[in-house]
């Protein structure tokens, strides 16, 4: 019993320094671990007769661009939401994003749709970007309505955010993101992939789903993120405006407003000339209001999520032991000495422990 107290109190006192101060000395440390970057998407088999994008999500978060995006996929379309673009395509997420940088990431992952959400402002970007033939879908929902789910929203993410950081924090800890790749190369092969980890319909891996949390996940506040796109929409006159420059700048033949709550696959394929799943197939709804957590990725797989969590726990477990272990070492070699050196007449419990009795 004493013993396993003795580790509870160490493993406590583990966690809450890895979460004030280990981490951020792991980071600066340790090698960075978006390994694997230049082979994105390699593995992926791509038609060669590509036309490019066709279909892009202008609108903000909690519109349902994540069902629209599922159900693409259930139509055939390969589609990113912020979680591949993320993974796969980091620069497009840049606050300067460059036309050609649209091109080259979306053409290799062979990208057919894409949500812009949360970075919305750069909508106009991708619309440039040697993509004439693509269509516009604005995922349509009403401000009042818009801003008390995203509220409510924003409330879970704050909670789960906190929650996922006390988890991958381990990750820094000690490189094993590092060791990884270098003993099995498994971060290249996640991105190689190219796989969806967002939504209902995909299937990742926990290999992918790990790489999101500990690596991916992260490069959501990259730049000024938080400062632009949905995040700079604190009003009903920001929503409005974003909507109205949609509709200023796109041809009525080339947009679709869609909304979730009335509209459903025959819609979406009349618009895009795609053939739709069979009738009764209902439309992919990957969040649930019930939820404590607005991720989508747990609620849709959650045995997937519970392995990711497993692993994150057995990081810091084996950090723990490794940092005591460490720390044990250096007391016998170094604290040891001293207390033989300048108390040898005092016979304490330091002399049991280093062995003097």
């Amino acid at each position: 019993m004493h013993w396993l107290l003795s580790w509870a109190i160490w493993f406590i006192a583990y966690w809450v320094a890895a979460d004030l101060h280990l981490e951020r000395i792991g980071r600066k440390v340790w090698p960075k671990p978006h390994f694997g970057w230049e082979r994105r998407c390699e593995a992926m088999s791509i038609p060669a007769n590509r036309s490019g994008t066709r279909v892009l999500l202008a609108n903000v978060g909690q519109t349902g661009t994540t069902s629209v995006i599922d159900a693409l996929r259930v139509m055939g379309l390969n589609s990113f939401h912020n979680s591949e673009t993320l993974m796969y395509a980091p620069l497009i997420n840049t606050d300067n994003p460059k036309p050609i940088w649209w091109r080259h990431y979306l053409d290799k992952c062979g990208v057919d749709a894409i949500s812009l959400e949360p970075q919305v402002d750069a909508w106009w970007v991708a619309f440039i970007s040697d993509f004439p033939a693509s269509k516009i879908v604005l995922t349509w929902r009403s401000f009042p309505s818009w801003a008390k789910s995203t509220v409510a929203a924003n409330d879970k993410d704050k909670l789960w955010d906190i929650v996922v950081k006390q988890f991958v924090s381990g990750t820094r800890v000690l490189p094993w993101l590092y060791a990884w790749e270098v003993l099995t190369g498994g971060l290249s092969h996640v991105y190689a992939q190219g796989a969806p980890v967002s939504g209902q319909v995909s299937q990742p891996s926990v290999a992918a789903l790990f790489v999101w949390y500990a690596v991916a996940k992260e490069l959501f506040v990259h730049g000024s993120t938080l400062d632009r796109g949905t995040y700079k929409m604190d009003g009903q006159e920001a929503y409005l405006a974003h909507l109205n420059e949609v509709f200023t700048n796109v041809h009525p033949n080339r947009l679709l407003v869609f909304d979730i709550r009335k509209h459903g696959w025959s819609e979406l394929g009349q618009f895009l000339n795609l053939p739709t799943p069979a009738p009764g197939t209902p439309m992919p709804h990957p969040r649930s209001k019930r939820s404590w957590t607005n991720d989508e990725k747990v609620q849709a797989h959650p045995r997937i999520a519970c392995c990711c969590c497993f692993i994150f726990i057995a990081i810091h477990v084996v950090n723990c032991i490794v940092i005591k272990t460490m720390l044990v070492w250096l007391w016998r070699a170094i604290g040891c000495p001293l207390v033989a050196a300048f108390g040898r007449s005092r016979k304490s419990s330091a002399d049991h422990r280093c062995g003097l009795q």
